[in-house]
């Protein structure tokens, strides 16, 4: 109760001590002489702060993730094509690309002096809500496998840049810093290749690979 009493004998006159405590109130009760009649009620604390933070949201925006089918005849003379996807992302973000077999591939044994993969370049030019294209690499299909993940690439076909192989992280992927909200604005995705000049020939057959895209906030 924070309330220290000192009570005299029987023989004496009673007399009582209030020592009011830091912080503590007391009930005002009339049964009590004064100070406990008049002692304080209310207690003022100081500021009590609280404080919270939001993190960063960001997946593809409804109905514009990355979905589309490439076709190309006669691909050993060079192609070149590209998907579009929109975002929402509410700050800084990161998009990783991964690449099912590194390569165009065919199935079936491989003679000697014939090839079965064909490379080509992925890239990624990622635009922040004014539309201006501020981050964008390339890489070999072949250093988009999860098991080759370096610090930059070396594109076959065009310049190289940043690695983003990978699922996207904090700190995986190619990072535009800035929001993506506008679902007006469009990131692309390309995929090219030259005309075919390795020496193994590629065999006949058909030749296809997957690419998965992924995105993540990258405060």
């Amino acid at each position: 109760m924070g309330l220290v009493a000192f009570w005299a004998n029987a023989a004496q006159a009673q007399t009582v001590v209030y020592v009011p405590q830091p912080n503590t109130a007391y009930a005002n009760d009339a049964a009590y002489p004064a100070p406990f009649l008049s002692a304080p009620h209310q207690i003022a604390l100081p500021a009590v702060k609280v404080t919270a933070s939001v993190g960063g949201r960001c997946g593809f925006a409804v109905g514009q993730a990355p979905n589309q089918n490439f076709t190309f005849a006669n691909f050993d003379a060079g192609f070149a094509d590209s998907v579009e996807f929109a975002l929402d992302c509410t700050g800084a973000f990161r998009v990783g690309v991964v690449s099912t077999n590194g390569g165009l591939l065919t199935g079936g044994s491989v003679p000697s002096g014939y090839a079965t993969i064909a490379p080509y370049d992925v890239q990624l030019d990622l635009r922040n809500d004014a539309g201006t294209v501020t981050a964008t690499s390339a890489c070999q299909a072949a250093q988009l496998l999860t098991s080759n993940i370096a610090t930059s690439c070396t594109a076959k076909y065009q310049a190289g840049g940043s690695n983003f192989a990978g699922n996207a992280s904090t700190s995986r992927g190619l990072r535009l810093n800035g929001a993506a909200q506008n679902i007006a604005t469009k990131q692309k995705i390309w995929v090219k290749a030259g005309a075919y000049t390795d020496p193994s020939v590629l065999v006949a057959g058909t030749y296809a690979d997957t690419l998965t895209v992924t995105v993540s906030a990258a405060p």
